[in-house]
């Protein structure tokens, strides 16, 4: 049952992404409570629901903890070479829903922003086909996609804009609804305007693992297709937002961040 919209409706500071249910995975980096510090890296970066978390051993390929990126909130800056990640942490598939609110700085061809990690083989693969992943695109005019090869493809792609202009600070959601016993559907937004909806993909329950700000290849994180930029949030539901709860979230990104939803 959805909220009613006096509920739905967010103030820059005030709007809870918990009033959204389903929020099974939640990290904020204007919230340095949530993160251990390395010195000016971040080892591990706490979920704010479900006592879950990322994390990297690694002090070479931890991100940067940012002070006052914007209106005195931090933010994380991954260089390229930098992931989190808890391999044993499941993504939710057949029916969810993966907002990120994030600042690329370089466009990598491919780069994962968030992926749902298989427990072998590689993001994309049918083959054990229980992976995907959302990432930048690699050049042809659609900044962000999200990919889930499994019995049918599902490719999820954002509205054509120029890769140049994509740079900076954006919003993109990623939606699957439920499919049982046949197809669902799905569509990608960036910066509050939808791409095409893919209805041909038939999923399984879940993933492995979480990884965000890197791709899953050949049975572990690659070492390259690497992040560079900032991540400032994301927020992972067990189920399909409607489009008025993707609206919802764009304006909570827009009040927080200053990003260019429509």
């Amino acid at each position: 049952m959805s909220l009613p919209a006096r509920l739905l409706k967010p103030t820059p500071t005030g709007f809870d992404l918990r009033r959204l249910s389903g929020l099974v995975q939640w990290y904020d980096a204007s919230d340095q409570a949530t993160m251990t510090l390395n010195g000016s890296t971040v080892s591990e970066w706490r979920s704010k629901v479900g006592g879950v978390a990322v994390s990297q051993a690694t002090a070479a390929a931890q991100p940067t903890l940012t002070q006052s990126y914007y209106r005195g909130r931090s933010a994380l800056t991954f260089d390229g070479g930098d992931f989190l990640a808890n391999l044993s942490l499941p993504i939710q598939r057949n029916g969810m829903s993966i907002g990120v609110v994030f600042d690329e700085t370089t466009r990598g061809d491919y780069a994962g922003v968030v992926v749902g990690s298989p427990s072998s083989g590689d993001d994309f693969g049918a083959t054990p086909g229980n992976g995907f992943r959302m990432s930048v695109h690699e050049g042809t005019n659609r900044p962000i996609e999200l990919l889930a090869p499994v019995s049918n493809s599902i490719d999820l792609r954002s509205p054509l804009v120029s890769e140049a202009s994509a740079l900076g600070k954006s919003v993109a959601l990623a939606t699957l609804s439920p499919s049982v016993g046949g197809f669902g559907s799905g569509f990608m937004r960036f910066n509050g305007t939808a791409g095409v909806e893919d209805s041909l993909y038939n999923a399984p329950s879940a993933t492995a693992g979480t990884v965000i700000g890197a791709r899953y290849l050949g049975g572990s994180v690659y070492n390259l297709y690497r992040f560079t930029g900032r991540i400032l949030e994301v927020a992972i539901w067990s189920r399909g937002l409607t489009v008025s709860e993707c609206r919802t979230f764009e304006r909570y990104a827009n009040g927080k961040w200053g990003t260019s939803a429509v």
